[in-house]
């Protein structure tokens, strides 16, 4: 996907009326690292970013992804352009989201992660996966604490 946003990125640029890609005016990627390992996602999140970047990249883009590493590359590559926003998504409910502006306070993936938890305490809706998520934070809580 890298490639094609790159030659679409490049065509939209070209003074040239012909190209497959002439008419891209945004790009939207979901999760694109969803079974790579942490080495892999840390280096596509550096190339998307640094294409993302590029000075002559008039294409908007928009990247989802549930991944923390990756998210939180991507956070840092974007960060060095001014004109980018950060928003965070919560889910209010099954039916609603709120996106907030998170300006210059750096986001912290935890506090979502530990929201939705509780909201599947709540609901009484779990899955393994949940208990999964719950581990990962019990590591890394450890980890900032120096244990191992």
């Amino acid at each position: 996907f890298i490639a094609i946003c790159e030659v679409a990125i490049d065509q939209v640029n070209s003074d040239e009326d012909t190209g497959a890609y002439k008419w891209v005016k945004y790009i939207y990627i979901d999760d694109p690292i969803s079974s790579l390992d942490e080495n892999k996602a840390v280096a596509v999140a550096c190339d998307l970013g640094n294409l993302i970047r590029r000075e002559d990249n008039k294409i908007k883009t928009v990247v989802s992804t549930h991944h923390s590493l990756f998210f939180n590359v991507m956070f840092n590559e974007l960060r060095r352009k001014v004109k980018n926003k950060s928003y965070y998504l919560h889910a209010k409910d099954t039916q609603s989201y709120t996106l907030q502006d998170t300006g210059d306070v750096p986001f912290f993936h935890h506090i979502a992660i530990i929201s939705q938890l509780k909201q599947v305490v709540t609901t009484n809706d779990i899955y393994t996966h949940h208990f999964n998520t719950l581990r990962s934070i019990l590591e890394k809580t450890a980890s900032f604490f120096g244990y191992d």
